[in-house]
C-alpha cells in the first residue's frame, strides 16, 4: 500500500530553499546519473571535503582545490550536500565566488599563500625534523603553492572600475554628428561658435 508522507513545515521550507539556491544548466535534470554514480560521486566529494578540512591544518594540502572538487562531486550527486557546502560559514562564500566567477577573490590566494609558506617556515625552524623528512616537506610545500598560484584570479571591483576609468573613451565615427564632429576634433582649448 502507497502511504503519503505528509511534510511539515521545516521539511518543506528545507526543500524550497534547496530548490531555489540549485543552478543548474539549461536542459539540465537534477540528480546526474544512476544511484550508483550518486553515491560514488557523494562519497568522493565527502573524501575532498576531509581532504579540505585536513589542509585547514596541514600546510602540504591545499584546501580551495578540494573543495571546488567537492562542489562538482555533490553537484553530480545530491543538491542536500552541496547546499550544506556552500551554506558553510567559512568554505561556502570563497565557493559561491568560485561558482560566479571561476576564479578564486585575490584576499583569498594571498592568505593561502601566507599561511602555507609561514607554517611551512616556522616548523622547518622550529621543528627537529631530519633531513629526509625536511627534503620531502619542502617539495611537498612547493606543490602547494604551485596548485594554489595558478587559480585564476578575480580582480576587485574597485579596481575594475578604477581600470574602465584609465582607459580612453571610444567614440564611434558612425553615431557622431556633424556639430559634436566639429567640437571634438577642435580640440579642448579651441572656442566653440556654435552657440553664437
Amino acid at each position: 500500500m502507497l502511504e503519503i508522507k505528509r511534510l511539515n513545515g521545516a521539511d518543506v521550507r528545507r526543500r524550497e530553499f534547496i530548490a531555489r539556491n540549485t543552478v543548474l544548466p539549461a536542459g539540465s535534470s537534477f540528480p546526474h546519473g544512476t544511484l550508483l554514480t550518486r553515491i560514488f560521486y557523494q562519497v568522493c566529494g565527502l573524501f575532498f571535503v576531509g581532504l579540505a578540512a585536513a589542509g585547514v591544518v596541514l600546510p602540504i594540502l591545499p584546501t580551495t582545490p578540494f573543495l571546488i572538487l567537492a562542489s562538482a562531486c555533490f553537484y553530480r550527486s545530491s543538491p542536500q550536500w552541496r547546499t550544506w557546502l556552500l551554506g558553510l560559514p567559512v568554505w561556502g562564500p570563497m565557493l559561491r565566488h568560485w561558482e560566479t566567477h571561476r576564479a578564486v577573490h585575490p584576499r583569498t590566494k594571498t592568505l593561502a599563500v601566507l599561511v602555507v609558506t609561514t607554517t611551512v617556515a616556522v616548523g622547518a625552524m622550529l621543528g627537529q625534523f631530519s633531513l629526509p623528512l625536511l627534503m620531502l616537506l619542502l617539495p611537498l610545500a612547493a606543490t602547494g603553492l604551485v596548485v594554489i598560484w595558478r587559480l585564476p584570479v578575480t580582480l576587485p571591483t574597485a579596481s575594475l572600475t578604477a581600470a574602465r576609468n584609465r582607459l580612453p573613451e571610444r567614440r564611434n565615427p558612425a553615431s557622431m554628428t556633424l556639430d559634436s564632429a566639429v567640437r571634438s576634433s577642435a580640440g579642448p582649448g579651441s572656442t566653440d561658435f556654435t552657440a553664437c
